[in-house]
């Protein structure tokens, strides 16, 4: 059994590892949070995550700092089941042609973590383009049933922000996503698809599979990975899709839903948004907000994205909120 010792050796015992972190977070009850102060207080003590794995909660609870003991339950309750599961699950991801990265190396993208200060995902699963994940990128999101209209705006959305050399953000959800992937690809740009749902249990359409083997998709998942798709975890995702867009068009959305979490994650984050409304009242957060509507005129879309992207404020170039 490993002990909990100021002695460690620094550089060669802190190095992490991926089957730890995936084993913490399918730990029942345990999740990002918890996750981010276990690293930190690894990291405080000069111990690697897996030197702490296996040991008694007791035994935690002396060799943690004080105030500790909802990380020393967790810490206890990562069973060696659990971590060897979690260490079969990385072998097939890798057999998959994806990788995992962790928050904190260069890769992680730096608006994720600095959206999601502490409830950011603590590993990455990844296939496809990775570069695309480090460029400023422009999410379309909206409703699974769009009318034609909704469709129309999507795919002109998408073009817009392809024919920029900007990555289509969205969450490979039937209606509104598949149409912005796809018309996308279509205009020779790239996307990014934030999946709701483990990287497994994920089955593209022939559309982005051609975009995976061309080099011009990322497939992003936080989840882990033979997790199934889960209301939750569309939801959670949502606020990824936010972190990676730097401005976000929303189309058709329900009073409440994926989109519109989407939308106010942006909003908070002082990002430009814009909405095509479905008929009825336009959503609460949306009315009453910065958020400026899509208008269609004559069968086309006059976006005003483009003065979006040529008048950002002093204050939206300042934090790297515009292109």
């Amino acid at each position: 059994m490993v002990s909990c010792s100021a002695n460690t050796a620094k550089a060669a015992t802190l190095q992490e590892n991926n089957a730890d972190i995936l084993a913490l977070l399918m730990t029942p009850g345990v999740g990002s949070v918890t996750v981010h102060r276990i690293r930190a207080l690894a990291q405080a003590i000069e111990e690697p995550v897996g030197a702490l794995l296996g040991l008694q909660e007791a035994a935690l609870q002396r060799c943690l700092p004080p105030g500790a003991s909802r990380e020393a339950r967790a810490l206890a309750r990562c069973s060696p089941l659990i971590r060897a599961r979690a260490g079969r699950l990385l072998q097939e991801t890798l057999h998959a042609g994806c990788i995992a990265i962790r928050r904190g190396e260069p890769l992680y993208p730096a608006s994720l973590a600095h959206a999601g200060g502490g409830a950011a995902p603590q590993i990455l699963f990844l296939k496809g383009n990775i570069t695309l994940m480090q460029r400023e990128a422009a999410g379309v999101v909206g409703t699974r049933t769009p009318s034609e209209a909704g469709l129309l705006a999507a795919r002109h959305c998408a073009a817009f922000f392809a024919a920029r050399g900007l990555p289509v953000v969205s969450g490979a959800a039937p209606g509104v996503d598949t149409a912005a992937h796809l018309a996308a690809l279509e205009h020779r740009g790239t996307s990014i698809a934030v999946l709701p749902q483990g990287m497994l249990t994920y089955s593209p359409c022939r559309e982005i599979e051609a975009g995976l083997s061309a080099n011009r998709v990322l497939l992003l998942s936080e989840f882990e990975p033979s997790s199934p798709w889960q209301r939750h975890a569309a939801i959670t995702r949502n606020a990824t899709i936010s972190a990676l867009s730097k401005i976000l068009c929303v189309i058709e959305p329900q009073k409440e839903g994926g989109s519109i979490q989407t939308a106010r994650h942006s909003l908070c984050g002082g990002k430009p948004v814009f909405y095509l409304p479905r008929c009825g009242p336009i959503p609460q957060i949306l009315a009453q907000s910065s958020a400026q509507p899509l208008q269609p005129t004559a069968g086309t879309f006059p976006f005003h994205l483009e003065s979006a992207l040529r008048h950002a404020t002093p204050q939206q170039i300042g934090q790297g909120l515009l292109f």
